[in-house]
């Protein structure tokens, strides 16, 4: 259930959901995931109970076993405030061991005895934020497609991984002797810029409930949160640590 799509097949230009009018209505619009065949219309322009949004034209034009598109309501902007995010900040509480930056129902801000709109906190919400935003938008001066590594951002990163990335891949094999997580970014393997991903683990308890979690996910996404850097000994391979639990997550989709 996408909040954006091209509107041309040379996908070139792209368009807001809530953006469209009722001569959207039965007007083609493509998946805004550049390999990605699917069609798609827009759907509850006129609901009161839920946004506007992009869904399959039919099953005759479906995503690709690689696209999996947010949830409906995976991320709602209004309800956050954008202006007191910063990424970097967010990305330690994940890798802190003593953080406990998991976001709560009532996780909202107060000023002036008033309940304001929550914090933006924790992985899965801020990659639903990035899958949500166009990939060369912005939210609060970042820039999505330097925050989220996934399909669409795959143009952006021809010569590796580094830094304080969310990497979104798929699972391919383990080492239990090494402690090692071994995964495929991007997870659609049409696309130029391949890359081995590592996640190393300190713990050897959390590397066992981290492998039971992502062993049988086949081709579906699996995110990671991590400071990488490439590995010494393996060409194009980019690896990072992974302390707590909070690093890796599975999307709903």
């Amino acid at each position: 259930m996408a909040s954006l799509a091209f509107i041309d097949k040379e996908k070139t230009q792209k368009k807001y959901a809530r953006d469209c009018t009722h001569a959207d209505k039965c007007k083609d619009f493509y998946c805004q995931t550049p390999n990605c065949p699917a069609i798609v219309r827009i759907r509850a322009l006129d609901s009161v109970v839920r946004p506007p949004y992009f869904r399959e034209k039919s099953d005759e034009f479906k995503h690709s076993e690689y696209c999996h598109p947010p949830k409906l309501n995976a991320f709602t902007p209004s309800e956050y405030d954008e202006d007191a995010f910063v990424f970097d900040d967010e990305m330690e509480k994940l890798f802190n061991l003593q953080q406990n930056s998991t976001p709560k129902k009532g996780n909202h801000q107060y000023r002036n005895g008033i309940c304001n709109r929550r914090f933006l906190s924790g992985l899965l919400n801020i990659y639903n934020m990035c899958r949500e935003t166009d990939v060369d938008g912005m939210y609060n001066n970042y820039e999505v497609k330097k925050m989220l590594c996934d399909c669409r951002s795959n143009f952006f990163y021809k010569n590796g991984i580094y830094g304080k990335k969310i990497v979104e891949c798929r699972y391919l094999e383990n080492n239990d002797e090494k402690r090692s997580i071994f995964f495929q970014y991007p997870i659609d393997p049409t696309y130029k810029n391949q890359h081995g991903i590592k996640a190393f683990f300190e713990d050897r308890e959390l590397y066992k409930l981290i492998k039971a979690m992502v062993i049988d996910r086949g081709n579906l996404p699996i995110v990671i949160a991590g400071d990488w850097g490439k590995d010494k000994f393996i060409e194009d391979l980019f690896y990072c640590r992974i302390k707590n639990k909070r690093q890796i997550q599975l999307p709903s989709v």
